[in-house]
């Protein structure tokens, strides 16, 4: 790991500044603020200053701050709020074949939870759909992928054939 740190801000200088706030907290401040401007005026210092503090608190909970992604190329970096996927090939080849396997393993083992979990939650809402009395329609996958292939090419989608049949061999 480098011991300097790497901004791709114009300049190359990592710069503080003030957090925006997300847009679906603005109206939370907002409405706070307004409850401690109008305590304040009443002349509730008690419930006035508190009031002042929520609001702070709200606008640090909705912060948006501004991530820098390092531009190293000797750097993998995993996004904030999610899983790598893909690597590119000029990091790939510097990776040693335990790295290669092991990142391959974690990759298949989370695809392999998350599909799991996207069946378990489908069946949970198909049975709730129907208890409510709801029509619920099956899809026939293999007439649903024969439709899309004979009406899309693979290079469309962007497959080829070798490709395709390695995808469909895995399933």
């Amino acid at each position: 790991m480098s011991q300097f740190s790497y901004s791709n801000r114009t300049g190359g200088g990592i710069k503080w500044q003030w957090p925006s706030v997300h847009p679906e907290g603005r109206k939370f401040v907002l409405i706070s603020a307004v409850i401690a401007v109008v305590f304040a005026f009443m002349a509730w210092e008690t419930l006035a200053w508190p009031m002042a503090g929520v609001t702070i608190w709200i606008a640090a909970f909705f912060r948006d701050p501004h991530r820098v992604t390092p531009t190293d190329p000797a750097l993998v970096v995993a996004p904030a709020d999610g899983l790598i996927t893909q690597i590119a090939p000029h990091v790939w080849s510097k990776l040693s074949d335990v790295e290669k396997t092991m990142f391959t393993d974690v990759t298949r083992e989370a695809a392999a939870k998350a599909s799991a979990q996207i069946k378990k939650r489908e069946g949970e809402l198909t049975d709730e759909f129907k208890k409510k009395g709801l029509q619920v329609v099956a899809v026939d996958r293999a007439s649903f992928q024969a439709a899309v292939l004979k009406s899309t090419t693979l290079e469309s989608l962007g497959f080829s054939r070798a490709d395709f049949d390695k995808i469909q061999a895995v399933k």
